[in-house]
């Protein structure tokens, strides 16, 4: 017998070093594995307090948007509330930088910071397949998501190069191979990704487990669930790469390694006095125009562009754009990403900008129905949500039509984060009746703030 098995090693000889190194090369995953990710722990308070985060030419910004390690890693470090969006959350102007929620926040003086996720031309489907990736690592996590109006009546659904430009392999996988997830809602995805088919054309593995989920007939399903292992492996594969990049670039750059922050402090910001602060600031840089736009943007191309779209538009085809248009659908999967992994979200959205809209022939009627829509898809996922919708007509929210925030309003969003975090938000304001909209608009006076916290 012992002959017998002597001469079975001796016939396979390659067997033993082969299983060594799968062994070896286990545990040199794993070792790396945890090494990665005490030290994106360790970094990622420091991060969040780092322009890099927000800085769309370094190349931090890349990894935070289009991985999973650091976003986890936020979502694990007390003192941190990620904030996900578009555009908006880059720094577009300098007189931005000082009212920024990152710098209102930078040393914690309540207690906590901003982890701010989003690049331009994120919508609500790019927004879910990152959720997702994130995981089990949401539940009982507070969140805030950053909503634009402009992504829900402007089009039908969005933009294909915008959602392109926003994709990632690491994110896609991980919502079309995770079992934790609902099938109807890996389904519901599905269908909504694969209508974008640009950017799965090159990835045959998750173009096939898409095209049979949104498929769901029993042949689809199982040829689905032949796949299910290789697509959580390939996941495997690239949450790996993932850590390597974050840690070459935290070995690249040691001082945005661990290192001392301000301790958080427990004092409540001076919101009254930011807000003065913050109109005065803006007001210097928007004057060379009645909506109260950027005076650079006005110059150089929003001049042009409201004298080209003054009376053009209609109640009627905003309306109708409003209820055919695609992101409700991604945002009804945003929430449902939120409700099945037990997130505590609060959804903001950015006013409409009222006096530009007016001009180009939409009443503010027609704009209450966009509040009045995604207040009642919020209540039936019980999502807590601020529309400041009392500041439709306030000309300087914002510092163009799309939703970009000027000081004024980056004050605004801070106050209401502010609070959120520290579980003292208020109720939703009601709907300002369209007759005061309107002749606070016609006077070119901002609303008083209803969300101010006292």
């Amino acid at each position: 017998m012992m002959h017998a098995h002597n001469q079975t090693w001796e016939q396979t000889p390659h067997l033993a070093p082969a299983l060594t190194a799968m062994i070896l090369g286990f545990v040199v995953l794993a070792a790396f594995g945890s090494y990665a990710r005490s030290l994106e722990l360790g970094s990622i308070t420091a991060l969040a307090a780092d322009e890099a985060v927000i800085n769309r030419y370094d190349e931090l910004y890349r990894f935070k948007n289009q991985g999973t390690a650091l976003q986890q890693a936020a979502f694990e470090t007390s003192g941190l509330l990620p904030l996900y969006g578009s555009s908006e959350l880059v720094m577009n102007r300098d007189y931005n930088r000082p009212f920024h929620v990152t710098n209102l926040f930078r040393d914690r003086p309540s207690g906590f910071t901003i982890f701010p996720v989003g690049k331009q031309a994120t919508t609500c489907l790019i927004i879910q397949q990152r959720l997702a990736a994130v995981g089990p690592g949401l539940r009982g996590r507070k969140v805030a998501i950053s909503l634009s109006p402009y992504w829900f009546f402007e089009g039908l659904t969005a933009w294909a190069g915008g959602y392109a430009g926003n994709f990632s392999a690491l994110h896609a996988g991980e919502l079309a191979f995770n079992t934790r997830l609902s099938l109807p809602l890996r389904q519901d995805a599905a269908r909504r990704m694969l209508q974008y088919p640009e950017t799965v054309a090159n990835r045959p593995l998750l173009r096939f487990a898409l095209e049979n989920l949104a498929d769901g007939s029993l042949l689809s399903l199982a040829c689905y669930d032949a796949v299910l292992p290789l697509g959580m492996v390939h996941n495997a594969i690239l949450r790996y790469q993932d850590h390597w990049n974050v840690v070459c670039y935290l070995w690249k750059h040691p001082k945005r390694t661990p290192s001392p922050i301000a301790p958080p402090g427990g004092q409540q910001l001076d919101w009254p006095a930011l807000h003065r602060q913050a109109d005065a600031w803006y007001r210097a840089h928007s004057n060379n125009n009645e909506f109260g736009l950027d005076n650079q943007r006005w110059d150089r191309s929003l001049r042009q562009e409201t004298l080209r779209k003054k009376d053009t538009r209609s109640d009627q085809a905003f309306l109708c754009a409003l209820e055919r248009n695609q992101e409700w659908v991604d945002l009804e999967l945003v929430l449902r990403v939120l409700t099945e992994f037990g997130a505590q979200p609060l959804l903001l959205s950015v006013p409409i900008h009222g006096a530009w809209y007016d001009q180009c022939g939409i009443t503010y009627t027609a704009r209450r129905a966009y509040y009045q829509k995604l207040r009642e898809i919020c209540a039936r996922y019980h999502t807590a949500v601020v529309d400041f919708a009392d500041h439709d007509a306030d000309r300087y929210f914002c510092m163009d039509y799309v939703g970009h925030l000027s000081p004024s309003g980056w004050v605004c969003y801070s106050q209401v984060l502010d609070g959120f975090f520290h579980d003292r938000i208020p109720p939703q304001a009601e709907l300002p009746p369209a007759r005061v909209a309107s002749r606070r608009s016609e006077a070119g006076l901002p609303s008083r703030p209803a969300h101010a916290l006292h």
